[in-house]
């Protein structure tokens, strides 16, 4: 095992936990809120409801993976590369539903997380169990 793998590792998780707790929370704010929770969103209240709950259990998802990183499984690191896999296909798709059209920003932003907790996870990965 290389002397820095176990702290990227550590980082990755830490961000794919980050990430799952603000998926989370935005996708209870959806199913709460409805279209109310953003006044740019164009859908209607049952497509906002969905979108919420896909992002709760998305986010879930990410935060007991990251649970599982922490603990350095590989099943969970598997997981948690998928699961940010799925992150940016959610967002382009939520993006869609929601507002029409993917974001710009946000997709560059979501881009740029999963590339920095991908890259993390993968230098990381011989600190695995």
């Amino acid at each position: 095992m290389v002397a820095w793998s176990k702290p990227l590792l550590f980082v990755g998780a830490l961000l794919m936990l980050l990430l799952g707790l603000a998926r989370g929370l935005g996708g209870g704010m959806l199913v709460l809120q409805g279209p109310s929770a953003d006044p740019d969103i164009r859908a209607s209240a049952a497509v906002v409801f969905g979108v919420g709950i896909g992002l709760s259990i998305l986010g879930t998802a990410l935060v007991v993976a990251a649970i599982g990183v922490f603990r350095r499984q590989s099943a969970f690191w598997r997981a948690g590369m998928v699961l940010t896999l799925l992150f940016l296909i959610d967002g382009a798709i939520n993006g869609y539903l929601l507002y029409g059209s993917p974001g710009d920003r946000g997709t560059l932003v979501n881009l740029a997380a999963a590339a920095l907790i991908v890259g993390c996870l993968l230098a990381g990965r011989s600190g695995l169990r």
